[in-house]
């Protein structure tokens, strides 16, 4: 993954098959992926060569405090147990 002052990159490749037919990119996890990310303003971009694998790129708006992303662990919210 990459990260900018204002947005984050998540890139996730493989060198399988790749999506051969159109139908293939209209399942329920792509359509899927696409719903979440844009639930907090992000895109997802797929590119896939039949024969050669397919990439898998994320791209959204880091918060406008940055100070957020990199807080240590003392200063994470803690999980309790339910």
């Amino acid at each position: 993954f990459f990260f900018f002052l204002d947005e984050l990159q998540v890139r996730l490749n493989d060198n399988g098959r790749g999506l051969i037919r159109p139908s293939e990119r209209a399942g329920n996890g792509l359509r899927n992926m696409h719903k979440r990310a844009g639930k907090i303003g992000g895109i997802i971009q797929l590119q896939s060569t039949p024969g050669e694998g397919t990439e898998v790129c994320f791209r959204g708006s880091l918060p406008e405090f940055p100070e957020v992303l990199f807080a240590t662990k003392a200063q994470s919210p803690q999980r309790t147990a339910n």
